[in-house]
């Protein structure tokens, strides 16, 4: 369950078929700005008013410090978080993720579906309930056409869809009504309750970096445009986040409406900036399907799903991935009800714990001196992990009544991160230097995890990430266990 198989390079694909460094820095702002600069600062502002300010930077924080363990992880192991979780956690928990990424990206179409198409029905003034389909099948006939086409599209909604959220925060700054917000900052930075509504609204906005690693089979440098891609892609977010939410939160008026679009006085530039955000939405359909692929291709390289799932046409693409996503998006589209969607999607973010603390086994590896160091690290660590997200959850599960406590909480953060630091000091550092190394190593990774982790367990359900590791659990003892290419590669040698 645990078998690792060694850091690859990305297998170099023909002249034509490579996306540029442009490119992949646009996808990464698309994967990570999103739709979700129009909703999270009027959503902050109703639930929580100025307390939402250090939620904000908390969570931009939050993102950042796992970003850097990203980036150095991106420069070491060419792939994304599927990547990093096998070469260093191992195949089980690769599978898992995988399918938690697939199952969170279709409901995601299906969520953007019916924002896209309820969106041009009241810019048109249209009843056409078919409209949400048009993104899902579009989108994937652009991808299967080719590299080009896709990110050519991409890079065009991206550019219109930040243009339309400068315009947007700054008719809110230069609107009558705005002042700027000193007084409400002053006095609502102590709410800690407030600040723990609006927390998890502006965490799920930045999340969307570990993404761009998708891109790095399909670029020539990924050791250098990666971590950058990661980075500034989660900077411009808070960045712009902020300036919007401050826009939204100087409005001396009504500020009980659904998104910062309808805020603006003026119809005409109300409707054009509805159409930009669009564009922003279908942004997000062409990474998030490429991303559906490229996972595909990935299990099916490492013999954990069956080849024929990931067979490509001409251009290189796994058409056939493609098409199965488009059907099951189409499904949840016409089925599910949004609510029912979203409440599935927030215990997605297990993988990137899991591979933040996947750099502390690529850093330190075992020694003539200290054998076993990392698998003493690897076992801890599913202590660690199981210990937080237990703490999350604790709010919700009256047995665990004792660790409600705050106080008691953060005095077992500090116990188990003392013990794993001191277990990395223990270890021999072996690795050769990075091209980009993660800044306060071991600290911030550790950190980092153990905050997401926390996080997993509080926004969890419960049922969807059963459902998810049960069905694991079948794929992986039925097929992958005996037909992943680690597993023969183990079996010629035993020969």
């Amino acid at each position: 369950m645990f078998r690792t198989r060694p850091f690859s390079q990305p297998a170099s694909l023909p002249t034509g078929q490579e996306y540029t460094s442009f490119n992949v820095i646009f996808l990464g702002v698309s994967c990570v700005i999103g739709t979700g600069v129009y909703f999270s600062s009027v959503t902050s502002v109703s639930m929580s008013g100025s307390a939402a300010v250090p939620a904000l930077l908390a969570s931009g924080l939050l993102c950042v410090s796992i970003a850097l363990p990203f980036a150095e992880l991106s420069t070491r192991i060419s792939g994304f978080t599927y990547e990093y979780i096998y070469c260093t956690s191992g195949e089980f928990l690769a599978l898992f993720y995988s399918l938690t990424t697939l199952v969170t990206n279709v409901f995601v179409s299906a969520i953007n579906a019916r924002i896209w198409g309820s969106t041009l029905n009241n810019i048109l003034g249209l009843h056409l309930d078919y409209l949400k389909l048009v993104p899902i099948v579009g989108v994937s006939t652009v991808i299967i056409l080719g590299r080009k086409a896709s990110a050519l599209f991409s890079n065009v909604a991206t550019i219109i869809n930040l243009c339309n959220a400068f315009i947007a925060g700054i008719l809110l700054w230069t609107q009558e009504s705005f002042r700027f917000p000193w007084e409400k900052f002053r006095s609502g930075t102590g709410d800690v309750e407030k600040i723990k509504l609006a927390f998890p609204v502006w965490f799920f906005t930045f999340l969307g970096f570990e993404n761009i690693g998708v891109f790095a089979r399909g670029i020539r440098n990924p050791g250098k445009v990666i971590p950058v891609s990661m980075i500034g892609s989660v900077l411009m977010a808070i960045i712009l986040n902020l300036f919007m939410y401050i826009g939204v939160l100087g409005q001396n008026g009504d500020t009980n409406v659904s998104s910062i679009i309808d805020m603006v006085e003026y119809k005409d530039i109300r409707r054009l900036m509805q159409l930009a955000s669009v564009f922003g939405i279908t942004s997000s359909f062409f990474w998030m399907t490429i991303l559906q692929g490229e996972t595909i291709r990935n299990l099916s390289d490492d013999g954990l799903i069956p080849n024929t799932l990931s067979t490509q046409n001409s251009k290189g693409v796994p058409y056939l991935a493609v098409i199965l996503h488009t059907l099951f998006a189409i499904v949840c589209c016409c089925l599910g009800s949004i609510a029912e969607l979203i409440a599935t999607l927030s215990w997605v973010i297990v993988g990137m714990p899991i591979a933040c603390l996947g750099l502390l086994f690529v850093r330190y590896a075992d020694d003539v001196r200290c054998p076993g160091q990392v698998d003493k690290l690897k076992g801890f660590g599913v202590v660690f992990a199981l210990s937080f997200i237990a703490l999350g959850c604790a709010d919700g599960f009256p047995p665990l009544w004792l660790v409600n406590s705050w106080y008691v909480r953060i005095l077992v953060a500090i116990i188990a991160m003392s013990v794993y630091i001191k277990l990395c000091k223990e270890s021999f550092i072996t690795a050769e230097p990075a091209i980009v190394e993660c800044f306060g190593f071991p600290y911030v990774p550790i950190f980092a995890s153990m905050v997401f982790f926390f996080v997993v367990g509080y926004t969890m359900n419960v049922k969807s990430f059963l459902f998810t590791l049960l069905a694991t659990v079948i794929i992986y003892f039925t097929y992958s266990r005996r037909n992943s290419k680690l597993y023969l590669q183990y079996a010629s040698q035993a020969l």
